[in-house]
Parts: C-alpha cells; structure tokens; sequence
C-alpha cells in the first residue's frame, strides 16, 4: 500500500496530504508492481523500470511527475543509443533516471 509518508523538498508529506490524483497514481503503480508485475514478469531494459521511475517521479514532483511518467512510457525501448549503458544485475540496462 501508499507509503505514510513521503519526501518533498527536503521535508515528509503524510499520504494523507497528497492530492487525490497522485494518490490513484501512486496507487495503480504500487498495484501492478505487487500484482500484475509479479504476473508478466520483468523485461525493462531501462534503469531504474517504468514503474519505479513512476514512483520516484510522482514522488517527487506530483502532477507534473504523472506526465514525466507517460513520458517515459512513450520513450520506453526507443532510442537506446541515447542513453547511457550500465551493468545491473548482471543486465544491460539503459539508465534514464528521473529529473
């Protein structure tokens, strides 16, 4: 479930005070991590994976952190060679972290 808390300029916001919209957001990508992720397995070849750049981006940057994720959906496996290449996990991954 939603964290009690989370960070936002340095200081903790409860999830109790987070807009509506991002605690649905928050919500759905928490839902398929736990429950359809679990289903279809991983094969994001971006680090940190769509769903947790979600979090980190809702996290941090609220309504404009839900569009930076739709984003980030859009450009998911396209344009490799734009990113830089790290080993993680014993993986190729194409790190693409949220800022």
């Amino acid at each position: 479930m939603l964290a009690d808390a989370t960070v936002k300029n340095n200081e903790y916001i409860l999830a109790d005070e987070l807009p509506i919209l991002v605690k649905t957001a928050l919500f759905t990508i928490e839902f398929y991590q736990n429950h359809l992720g679990q289903i279809k397995g991983s094969y994001c070849p971006m680090y940190p994976s769509c769903s947790e750049y979600g979090k980190i981006a809702i996290t941090k940057y609220g309504y404009v952190g839900i569009l930076k994720t739709f984003d980030r959906l859009h450009r998911c496996s396209h344009d490799l060679e734009n990113y830089e290449v790290i080993i993680f996990d014993d993986e190729v991954r194409y790190l693409d972290e949220p800022n």
